[in-house]
């Protein structure tokens, strides 16, 4: 699954990265990042299903990366079992006796979408303006 979330930048986040773009792309990362790490946390901890803990454990958020001046931050679960990964979190009706369930990662994701583009933007406003 290769799905995410795209935000379009507003006139006053592009102004700054017009005023200081490298204060505003580390910020940017940081707060992309930091995102992304408290999604991982929410998943592993509520909805990833548990049988043993691998699938758990499996869990990786990516150093961001900066392409065609766009930031991307990678995450997800499997590594080795990304098979596995990937049937647990689609099939509905796999049943979760020790917890967890499907969307394991979806679910927290849409949570979190909510806020996060002001949480990003509240970030790169503080680096750039000092307040």
């Amino acid at each position: 699954m290769k799905d995410g979330i795209s935000f379009e930048l507003s006139a006053e986040l592009k102004q700054y990265f017009k005023e200081a773009p490298e204060k505003a792309l580390h910020a940017s990362k940081a707060a992309l990042l930091a995102e992304a790490e408290g999604i991982m946390t929410v998943s592993r901890e509520v909805y990833v299903p548990v049988d043993e803990t691998t699938l758990q454990q499996s869990g990786t958020v990516l150093l961001p990366e900066v392409v065609d001046g766009e930031v991307t931050v990678t995450m997800g679960y499997g590594g080795n079992a990304e098979d596995y990964a990937l049937a647990q979190h689609e099939n509905l009706e796999y049943h979760h006796p020790k917890g967890g369930s499907a969307k394991y990662l979806e679910i927290p994701l849409k949570q979190a979408a909510g806020g996060m583009l002001n949480r990003i933007a509240a970030d790169i406003k503080k680096a750039v303006k000092g307040s």
